[in-house]
């Protein structure tokens, strides 16, 4: 029985682990919408986007008073039509999938229903207290 209730718990650990997806290096970091304000990394007013490099990341909006968001796990990246795929999640539930294309001419971000939400990068990387702040891992080194 204890082999058994071991062998049980390694599995629902590893349904809940997710591989990081290769995201090229021009789409990791921040990426805000034209009438983004911020205080260093931290999203104030407008809407935001945290990727890093391990895939993780977040979906931030701002009113210039509150923000609000969750989290978001890159789920692939397909070269050849530019789409990143990804999953919002809250409690390692999956509560939405969607997708946004890379423009590489324009270099910004765009969701394919609305392609007028667009979004610009504004940092390269995302930092470590940025991370913590959105209640992200650190990474590993």
């Amino acid at each position: 029985m204890k082999y058994f209730l071991s062998a049980a718990l390694l599995a629902c650990a590893a349904c809940c682990v997710q591989a990081a997806v290769e995201i090229p290096a021009e789409i990791i970091g921040v990426w805000a919408s034209p009438d983004a304000e911020f205080n260093g990394q931290a999203l104030k007013k407008g809407r935001a986007i945290y990727l890093d490099v391990d895939s993780n990341g977040a979906t931030i909006a701002g009113d210039g008073q509150n923000v609000m968001g969750a989290k978001l796990v890159a789920t692939g990246y397909n070269p050849q039509t530019n789409t990143l795929s990804f999953d919002m999640v809250e409690s390692r539930n999956i509560i939405m999938s969607a997708a946004m294309k890379y423009d590489p001419v324009k270099k910004t971000l765009y969701s394919q229903k609305d392609p007028a939400d667009k979004y610009q990068r504004r940092f390269e990387e995302v930092q470590p207290e940025m991370r913590k702040t959105l209640g992200l891992e650190a990474r590993s080194k």
